[in-house]
């Protein structure tokens, strides 16, 4: 399955918007993404017949943190991996925060910013 390596911002009709590292795209908002070393290809099948576990909780299976999630959580996953959220308080702002940590992570290993 290919997932986004690090957050980028895409440019739909209706605005931009952010889509976190780790997330798996819609055709549409994958069209948008040209960057190819934006992209990781996990191995896994595209089409898991719906077997992701919704009860495994927010951060299991080493997912990043996404819209889907609560502030709540996102907090959680942050405190779990060692990320200073220092005083935002949205659920953008927080996510914000996360998909730059992530960037620079992936950034030190490759040399190159992704987004």
């Amino acid at each position: 399955m290919r997932r986004l390596v690090t957050h980028v911002v895409v440019h739909r009709p209706a605005g931009s918007v952010m889509l976190p590292a780790g997330a798996v795209l819609g055709d549409e908002d994958a069209a948008l993404v040209t960057n190819p070393s934006a992209w990781v290809d996990d191995g896994a099948a595209d089409d898991d017949g719906g077997a992701e576990d919704e009860d495994e909780g927010a951060g299991a299976s080493g997912e990043v943190p996404s819209e889907a999630w609560t502030v709540a959580q996102i907090r959680e996953w942050a405190e779990a991996h060692g990320v200073d959220l220092g005083r935002a308080t949205t659920k953008a702002d927080l996510l914000l925060i996360i998909g730059d940590e992530l960037a620079a992570e992936g950034d030190a290993g490759r040399g190159a910013h992704v987004a």
